[in-house]
């Protein structure tokens, strides 16, 4: 069991603990935690290896954009770790790999194969050895395994018809939302973050507009699907106007029962923000290499910071914090 954790320290001391298991290390972590917070305090940086060359991934954006943080939850496989908040009990694996992972064979790749390797120019001839490397190849490939069972979740559907709907609760989003709501225009605005993490967004200048709090945020909910109409507008619906059908759901995935949203506005705003780029530089795709502005927010919704030294590569605000 880890009892110190190595790479983040906690800014205050609640007395609460949680326990889950990673692998095989028993891991305590805090209940303000993410997965990917209490794996990297607890100094677990790699959660699987990559879909394809067997490359070692870990955490990088810290925000659910680049899904190198996949891992399986109480067997359900492909959970985006940064997203999930801890919670007693939870049992995590790393994905495509072997258990233990310290006689994992598939890390050998990482020695003969220095460059990356590229199994389509690997082995072409004579073609028996081709397809046997194909073969293998096909096995070590793919994003984890099928679920281990199929829970029953109770859906909801739920209909809007509004003036105007937001997708995105960050500054832009969140102050529309604010002005629409002093003019009297009825709105919607959703998030895929839930409201920990957006409040731990970093906090803008003393000149910075009004925003909409985060409990006017559908939260925790992300949009699958727009659709032009009305040809897939709801069942029964009368000819109207043409309106996008965006389809949402909310509902973690430790959750029992979900809601399914379809919206119908008159106008559609998309206040996404921008996503975390990876700076160009050798092996920049390893595990404990993490996008700053990410990791920030991570620390301040862990109410944690770092415990250690670490590089800094770039410039700006978030370089500096």
């Amino acid at each position: 069991m880890t009892r110190a954790r190595p790479l983040l320290e906690p800014d205050r001391e609640t007395g609460e603990t949680v326990h889950i298991r990673f692998d095989e290390t028993l891991i305590a972590a805090r209940p303000e935690d993410t997965l990917a917070t209490a794996l990297i305090g607890a100094g677990e940086l790699m959660t699987s290896r990559s879909p394809k060359y067997r490359r070692p991934r870990g955490a990088y954006c810290l925000a659910g954009d680049c899904g190198t943080c996949l891992v399986r939850v109480d067997g359900r496989p492909n959970v985006r770790a940064c997203m999930t908040p801890v919670r007693e009990g939870m049992r995590v694996s790393s994905q495509n790999t072997y258990r233990p992972r310290r006689l994992d064979p598939t890390a050998i790749v990482d020695k003969v194969f220095v460059k990356g390797m590229d199994h389509h120019h690997l082995m072409v001839r004579p073609r028996i050895a081709n397809q046997i490397m194909q073969e293998f190849a096909r096995n070590l490939t793919g994003f984890g395994e099928l679920p281990e069972v199929v829970g029953e979740r109770g859906c909801e559907h739920i209909a809007h018809e509004l003036p105007v709907l937001i997708i995105g609760a960050g500054p832009a989003g969140r102050a529309l939302a604010a002005r629409l709501r002093e003019a009297g225009i009825d709105h919607a605005i959703v998030d895929r973050l839930d409201r920990p993490q957006l409040r731990a967004a970093p906090a803008l200048g003393a000149e910075a507009p009004a925003l909409a709090p985060v409990e006017d945020v559908l939260a925790d909910t992300g949009v699958f699907g727009v659709y032009p109409g009305p040809k897939l507008g709801l069942e029964g619906e009368e000819e109207g106007p043409d309106r996008a059908l965006v389809a949402a759901s909310e509902g973690g995935e430790s959750s029992n029962h979900e809601r399914l949203y379809a919206f119908r506005p008159r106008h559609l705003v998309f206040a996404t923000g921008c996503r975390e780029p990876m700076i160009p530089f050798a092996n920049n795709d390893l595990p404990g290499v993490v996008g700053a502005r990410g990791l920030l927010a991570a620390l301040r919704r862990a109410g944690s910071r770092l415990s250690g030294r670490c590089v800094v590569v770039g410039e700006g605000e978030a370089a500096e914090g």
